[in-house]
């Protein structure tokens, strides 16, 4: 069956020659495909003309692009309903905040967000104007219930390989017990380790303060549980964004509405070539996500080899401009000495990426 991920294809309209070519090998490493190289904004109007309204185009752009204007952006958007536009006006010419910028406008919420969203819809303005006209659908919602806005949804996710998704879950329910009640939910159908009897799973029931809620799949659970808890998710490996989102089987309303529920997504990679391919992968399917998320990337380093470390370059890399730690294996530990506890205090403003 074929993906239905939209072509993550990139316009460029940039009057200085030299920033140009800085922004097009910059987003070319992160593999997106230039497509097309602006010159004037009689030449951006033409190809938006031709280009075909069905495909995903991102315009990356400065106003100061001869013949460019607001009227010419809108007669753009009318033309390429798929166009999402985002301006560099007044961003530092760096890697950091160049990608900051761009994937942060990409998650920025719908204009037409029903109002109960937890995210309030921002005013119109020329470089946000992108997918609003395409209306909320029950296709485009998962879930019949309205999401409570007050209660966190961290959801855990990543490669294939193990990683270290399950621990991690672990060790984060196991933090925030110590402030709050929390629920733990084994939302991993392919593999529910916290369905099983592990030491770790045994030891964290036995806190009062924590419950551990594992999803029966005999049951076809389509939604997390309700109530104001503060929720763990430990989501296992999700399948292609583009597919997950557009699946109506109870496993992809499942998925769905954990992405629509969460406040927070971390995504747990290890230091292999298999766990980075599947971030860049994960890394260019973001946008077909329609709700504002905040993510943080992970990186798990086993081993000390000059392999190891090239893969951890590749990490920093790919994630320039995002929410990133790289933690080693034994970090992951549960015990009250952990490394990672600190990481996860938030409380602690020198460590407050989750908590």
């Amino acid at each position: 069956m074929p993906s239905e991920i939209p072509q993550l294809d990139v316009v460029t309209a940039i009057a200085d020659s030299e920033h140009e070519d800085y922004l097009s090998q910059l987003l070319y490493s992160q593999g997106w495909n230039i497509i097309f190289r602006a010159l004037d904004g009689a030449a951006l109007e033409e190809f938006i003309r031709q280009r075909p309204s069905q495909l995903r185009t991102i315009l990356v752009y400065r106003s100061d692009l001869d013949g460019f204007s607001p009227e010419l952006l809108a007669r753009l958007i009318s033309l390429h309903p798929g166009l999402s536009a985002i301006c560099l006006d007044g961003i530092s010419q760096s890697a950091y905040a160049t990608m900051k910028h761009i994937r942060q406008e990409l998650r920025a919420p719908l204009l037409a967000q029903p109002v109960e969203s937890p995210y309030p819809v921002e005013s119109p303005h020329p470089q946000r104007l992108r997918d609003h006209a395409r209306p909320i659908t029950p296709d485009s919602v998962r879930s019949d219930h309205r999401i409570n806005s007050a209660r966190r949804v961290i959801a855990v996710t990543g490669s294939a390989g193990a990683p270290g998704r399950t621990r991690f879950a672990q060790a984060l329910a196991r933090e925030i017990a110590r402030n709050e009640k929390v629920i733990l939910v084994d939302a991993d159908l392919r593999s529910p380790t916290l369905s099983r009897n592990s030491p770790a799973t045994v030891q964290l029931r036995a806190q009062s303060s924590v419950q551990v809620a594992p999803l029966n799949p005999s049951m076809r659970p389509t939604r997390l549980p309700d109530g104001d808890r503060t929720l763990v998710v430990d989501l296992g490996i999700l399948p292609a964004l583009g597919e997950a989102v557009t699946d109506r089987r109870w496993q992809g309303a499942l998925i769905n509405n954990v992405l629509e529920s969460s406040t927070h997504l971390i995504y747990i990679t290890k230091s292999t070539p298999t766990g980075i391919e599947e971030l860049a992968t994960f890394l260019r399917e973001i946008p077909v996500l329609q709700k504002k998320l905040r993510i943080t990337y992970l990186c798990i380093l086993a081993g000390h080899s000059r392999s190891l470390r090239e893969w951890e370059a590749k990490f920093l890399a790919l994630t320039i401009g995002e929410n990133r730690h790289i933690l080693r294996e034994a970090q992951l530990d549960l015990s009250e000495e952990s490394a990672l506890l600190p990481f996860l205090k938030g409380k602690n403003p020198a460590h407050k990426e989750i908590g």
